[in-house]
């Protein structure tokens, strides 16, 4: 059913879509708790609704509730409905707005196909944001390339795939933020990938891409992601030069042409599970509920056939089902270990084939991963002082100077009780200078007369155990200038061995709820986040997390001082502004 319910949201761009939950009093937090998980795990962004009034006819069971407006609401009860028939109900509610507006325009948007995408249905569901701070957010799926050592692992609700060695050291990192771009691993995006499979052959991975509806085939030699399904003619390079640079800046429009069509019942739809047949180049495809099997040929991205039901998919392909998804078969083995992904703790855990004991699986090298999407916004055009603007700053500090070269010593306190898991990288780092102010960044060779600025260092480096400073310099004139710094820190609780842990599970699990600022989005909400990270039943001082850095400084420049014996000639200054930021 929910399934459904998203597609309905995907294809109609202007549908408003409310979940209703309702339950007793008694039961409440439970609900809650169970709601939170079924938006990590369903991936949902529309806003969902506890209530613990009685609705007679809800007792049921699901069902749908559609209306135009308050009045005269239609109420289907089979919660199984088929979806051309909510499509159809949808329609007619269009058909009835327009007639009752006198115009032929139609309010809602209805996508032609999977492939087109609007560039606001690209959304991350909110009540579980400070999650996205974690290293892993709902890791999903797991799959090996057992030859070449590597290790593929679905970071599902990070749009990303990342591929590791047995050691846990980052090799490389598939797929870059959400929406859905082919291109280099750097660029590429993906919506809530699932399931995976390497081919040794082709030297190449297969996943499943379930919020876009698509296959997608990562070329590892050539560091390249392709659709293999479903194809299209509009591809990227058919866009203007312009149209890149411009979607890649953030200013470009998505200029989706909105079309009627047909519900196609052989379209792939949310994904999830995919199998690699044995005995033809042939793939399986299945969705999360089992309810549909798509067979896939992987030369062409054709779909053979379509089977409906659990039970047809059973008899038709089990065999093969239950030898692949053999639990002890199936896990990838290293080193006499077997691997696979905890989503109640937010991690991947392996075993000892022999001893049985698990331990957790630490990745390292996060340089590899950049800097989070989710820790920057798109470039700002637009300079303003009002409080609003932040929306969320660590360090805001103004300074006056005179025009010049200004060098930037950012010294960075992380939280008393916390430690880095590993150094802050110069790739991991964003800057943007704007107003009166460019950023410079290379050498340190110093100015050569007052009509040239050569560029200074711009670099990183962690000292002592609890701070990391920051470098950056940038070309001030006279106005007003700010500049922007972004960056990850990658965190964990520091461990106290005269502290019995086992009954400050609750105490670390708020902990990190604090550094994340969990507490910001309500006491409901932070509790409910705790008791997720609590009920994990591993040691939260192993849970590594991201504490994101944003750092604004602004400077005020007069006009530029005259030089004595020459009122023509402008004097140009050195100087340094030291910023200490505590987080």
């Amino acid at each position: 059913m929910l399934e459904k319910v998203k597609l309905l949201k995907q294809r109609f761009s202007e549908l408003c879509v409310l979940g209703l939950h309702t339950g007793s009093s008694a039961s409440f937090a439970a609900d809650r708790d169970h709601v939170i998980d079924l938006i990590m795990k369903e991936y949902i962004t529309f806003p969902i609704l506890l209530s613990n009034k009685n609705f007679t006819e809800m007792e049921n069971g699901a069902c749908y509730i559609m209306f135009r407006d308050s009045e005269n609401p239609l109420v289907q009860h089979e919660k199984d409905l088929d979806i051309g028939t909510l499509y159809a109900v949808v329609e007619e509610m269009q058909v009835l707005q327009k007639q009752n507006r006198g115009d032929g325009n139609s309010s809602m948007a209805y996508l032609k196909s999977t492939w087109t995408k609007l560039a606001d249905a690209v959304k991350e569901p909110y009540i579980v944001s400070p999650i996205q701070n974690l290293l892993l957010y709902f890791p999903g799926c797991i799959s090996a390339d057992i030859s070449g050592s590597r290790l593929f692992f679905s970071d599902t609700n990070h749009h990303r795939i990342i591929i590791s060695d047995g050691n846990g050291s980052i090799l490389d990192c598939i797929g870059s933020s959400p929406g859905f771009e082919d291109g280099d691993f750097e660029c590429a995006k993906l919506l809530h990938p699932g399931a995976s499979f390497y081919d040794d052959t082709e030297d190449c991975l297969y996943f499943v891409d379930s919020e876009n509806h698509a296959v997608r085939r990562a070329d590892l030699e050539r560091r390249v992601l392709e659709t293999l399904y479903p194809s299209s003619s509009a591809t990227v390079e058919n866009e203007s030069l312009w149209t890149k640079i411009s979607s890649k800046l953030g200013f470009g429009i998505a200029a989706v042409e909105a079309k009627s069509e047909e519900f196609d019942p052989q379209s792939l739809l949310f994904p999830w599970h995919l199998l690699k047949s044995e005995e033809e180049d042939h793939c399986l495809i299945i969705n999360r509920s089992f309810e549909t099997l798509w067979v896939m040929d992987l030369t062409t991205g054709e779909i053979k056939y379509v089977i409906k039901g659990f039970q047809k998919i059973r008899d038709t392909c089990g065999n093969l089902i239950t030898d692949k998804l053999s639990l002890l078969k199936e896990m990838p083995t290293f080193n006499g270990h077997v691997f696979d992904c905890d989503t109640t703790a937010q991690k991947v855990v392996k075993m000892n084939r022999e001893t049985r004991a698990c331990s957790m699986f630490q990745l390292v090298n996060y340089r590899i991963l950049g800097l989070p999407y989710w820790c920057s916004f798109p470039l700002e055009r637009v300079y303003s002082l009002s409080p609003t603007h932040e929306l969320w700053t660590d360090h805001l500090q103004h300074f006056n100077q005179l025009p010049g070269r200004t060098d930037v010593d950012i010294k960075v306190d992380i939280p008393i009780d916390t430690e880095l898991v590993e150094p802050l990288h110069e790739g991991c780092i964003w800057r943007q200078a704007r107003g009166a102010a460019t950023e410079v960044s290379g050498t340190n060779a110093e100015l050569e007369s007052s009509e040239k600025l050569v560029l200074p260092r711009s670099d990183t480096e962690n000292f002592e155990d609890d701070k990391v400073r920051i470098h950056c310099a940038v070309n001030t004139s006279p106005d007003l200038s700010e500049v922007i710094i972004y960056a990850p820190l990658y965190l964990r609780l520091r461990k106290d061995a005269n502290v019995d842990e086992e009954d400050n599970q609750d105490k670390h699990a708020a902990r990190i709820a604090d550094i994340l600022k969990w507490g910001s989005q309500g006491l409901t909400t932070r509790d409910s986040c705790i008791q997720l990270l609590s009920r994990s039943g591993k040691d939260l001082r192993d849970l590594v997390f991201v504490k994101p850095l944003h750092v604004r400084i602004r400077i005020e420049c007069p006009n530029h001082p005259k030089a004595p014996d020459n009122t023509k000639d402008i004097i140009l200054t050195n100087s340094t502004v030291d910023v200490h930021v505590s987080l």
